[in-house]
């Protein structure tokens, strides 16, 4: 008999499941789901929510893209450099302990399955649900053993629908747990653990570029209507993985560049401006910067064009 690994989910992992389906209740949605595994353990750490690529119908979603790729990168990296802290020359004193993983998960983060919402209630999965989860399987660029396919849907009590085993009621939704590897072939329910927030260090915020991709399109196309050139960078200049993020401006009727700063949660935060010559080689060659205040109306390029 195939035995199956114990699962834990975090609370804080159930909450963004359950937010995200509140705020779509006519569609399916859903996202991939990430962590770390061992032979005898999954621990689900945080979910992919695509704010570019996905499309949600009534009985059909499509999930992922360069997008999701993207956000899964940035925390494969982070949590890496969490993990190694000790052994890739980043002194331990600069990575919050916060955000370092316990021995027990000192191990890759992976993708693990993705969870899916059925807006009419059905708590069992679609024939084009396995065979989505059968050929991720059998891919071998994906190189998964193993998928978790938690569905959620709508609870309803006057149903008087009976809770099986691999089910969980969270507040007004029914989680109903799937697990499928080479062994199985096909989806078995599982029952999984949730485990409290505290038993396991959270991930660093995701920096805005990440949080509000629309945000980075817009930026970038209103400075080149502008007329301004830019290019730019991220930086983890501290080593604790809020990226700043520094765009380099030039302008035709300029003989230097400017450099705009950003931090992680822009443009919740302040934005400093700094002048430097177009072949600077040092810091020193910067002026001191100008900080200004932003929000969700003001761009980038207000602030430059203000300058000008």
């Amino acid at each position: 008999m195939n035995k199956t690994p114990q699962v834990f989910i975090l609370d804080r992992v159930i909450c963004g499941i359950l937010k995200e389906s509140r705020s779509h209740p006519l569609t399916e949605t859903g996202a991939a789901l990430i962590g770390v595994e061992t032979k005898n353990e999954i621990v689900v750490l945080a979910t992919l929510n695509d704010k570019r690529d996905i499309e949600r119908y009534a009985g059909l979603f499509i999930n992922g893209g360069s997008y999701q790729v993207e956000l899964f990168l940035w925390y494969q990296a982070h949590w890496d450099l969490r993990r190694n802290a000790n052994s890739n020359g980043v002194p331990a004193a600069k990575v919050s302990k916060r955000y370092s993983p316990p021995e027990k998960l000192n191990s890759e983060l992976v993708y693990l399955g993705d969870w899916h919402k059925h807006p009419d209630g059905m708590t069992y999965l679609s024939g084009r649900d396995i065979t989505t989860i059968q050929e991720i399987l059998s891919d071998p660029e994906q190189q998964r053993s193993q998928l978790l396919s938690p569905l959620v849907t709508k609870y309803e009590p006057s149903r008087r629908r009976k809770v099986t085993e691999n089910q969980m009621v969270i507040e007004d939704f029914l989680m109903t747990w799937f697990y499928t590897n080479h062994e199985t072939k096909r989806p078995i329910g599982i029952q999984p653990e949730v485990l409290q927030n505290r038993a396991v260090p959270s991930f660093p915020p995701i920096p805005w570029y990440l949080s509000l991709p629309d945000r980075i399109d817009h930026e970038l196309m209103y400075l080149r209507i502008n007329g301004f050139d830019v290019t730019w960078n991220i930086l983890d200049a501290d080593q604790d993985m809020n990226c700043e993020i520094m765009f380099f401006v030039t302008h035709p009727t300029w003989d230097f560049q400017k450099v705009v700063t950003t931090k992680w949660n822009y443009p919740h935060s302040g934005v400093s401006i700094m002048k430097m010559p177009l072949e600077a080689q040092n810091w020193n060659e910067f002026s001191l910067p100008s900080v200004h205040n932003c929000s969700i109306e003001v761009f980038l390029v207000d602030l430059l064009l203000k300058e000008m």
